[in-house]
């Protein structure tokens, strides 16, 4: 069942009676906010607008090398690209494509599609701003168990319509339907704001990776070192454990050195791998490979300085992160087929004011 305008209104609406002032401040989305992004909706047709909404602004990087892409991941692509155009037929009477915002989600899909390859384990994601949504649809057209959780109500709305396009009645949305912990083990979960705000006092939910992407230096403080703390509750348990994201995002509130250290009081622990930023509980299974925080900002390590692999010791950790980094030889235009009708909205005005778009 997907939410709608008005259920997500009714249900944050009753919440936040009994949350906390400091809670409801932690979770406003900041950089957003100061940017004048449009965060919210009244009507169910400018949802449109949340179609590919991030990463539009990167003059069409993803289209052009070192931006490469394999057979598999061009199918799946290619397919979610149709059910999009599909679902924004079904929706506003009109057939849009997502273009960068769901070509920047592969690099992460890669890299948890490989971690499963080599684990042989079938993986639970967590994912927490999911913003236009497109990992957790990659993820969930996959098989994966996924959970995501946002903070800013347009995206949630189109994550909503998305997660219920494609996992159906597999999907569970607490902005939609009253809240139960035996909806947990549903393989798709959509968790709004003011439910994850309790997650501190549970410990229901367990994951495999959790993935926030682009967005960890640009939440509050508050909401940073909440989302540690609870990521670390649900990563306990044996196995491999990560917390891995792509960019911090503009590091408008909290710098690369901040991140580290909140993880560090967290309980977490660095391995340092080309593909992207990763984290693991300390003491669990994944740690043998962790490098000392304390070390890694002394010598600049957030500057790119390259970790030194032990030759005589197990890194196959590192060894699925450098396959992951060399994966690909198709160009996104070999299977990205779009009219310009079919471009999102944001793309019309930026190729107006400059910028290079596909």
């Amino acid at each position: 069942m997907k939410a709608t305008v008005s259920s997500y209104k009714t249900a944050q609406n009753e919440a936040l009676k009994h949350i906390s002032n400091i809670l409801i401040a932690a979770f406003k989305p900041v950089v957003f906010n100061m940017g004048n992004f449009p965060i919210s909706v009244d009507d169910h047709m400018e949802l449109i607008r949340y179609v590919d909404a991030m990463h539009v602004r990167k003059n069409a990087q993803y289209f052009y090398p070192p931006y490469l892409y394999t057979e598999n991941e061009a199918d799946i692509m290619g397919r979610l690209i149709q059910d999009v155009s599909q679902l924004t037929k079904q929706e506003f009477n009109i057939s849009k494509k997502p273009l960068m915002s769901s070509l920047s989600a592969i690099s992460l899909f890669r890299v948890i599609s490989l971690l499963q390859d080599f684990y042989k384990k079938d993986f639970s994601i967590f994912e927490i701003g999911a913003g236009c949504g497109y990992l957790g649809a990659l993820l969930l057209k996959s098989g994966f168990n996924y959970a995501s959780m946002d903070n800013t109500q347009a995206f949630y709305l189109w994550q909503s319509l998305l997660y219920d396009y494609i996992a159906g009645d597999q999907c569970v949305d607490f902005a939609a339907t009253e809240y139960d912990e035996k909806c947990f083990t549903s393989r798709c979960l959509h968790i709004p704001w003011w439910v994850y705000c309790n997650f501190h006092k549970m410990d229901t939910i367990k994951r495999d990776i959790i993935v926030c992407d682009h967005a960890l230096s640009e939440i509050s403080k508050n909401a940073l070192k909440f989302i540690l703390n609870v990521s670390r509750k649900m990563l306990d348990g044996d196995g491999m454990k990560l917390f891995i994201f792509d960019s911090p995002g503009a590091t408008v509130i909290s710098s690369l050195s901040d991140l580290f250290n909140e993880f560090s009081k967290a309980g977490f622990v660095p391995i340092l791998v080309p593909q992207c930023f990763c984290f693991t509980p300390k003491g669990s299974e994944l740690s043998k490979y962790a490098c000392d925080n304390d070390l890694i900002l002394k010598n600049s390590l957030l500057q790119k300085v390259k970790r030194r692999i032990d030759k005589s010791k197990d890194n196959s950790i590192f060894e699925i992160f450098d396959k992951a980094k060399s994966m690909g030889s198709l160009n996104a235009y070999d299977f990205m087929k779009f009219t310009k009708e079919e471009l999102p909205l944001d793309y019309e005005p930026l190729s107006f004011i400059g910028y290079k778009i596909p």
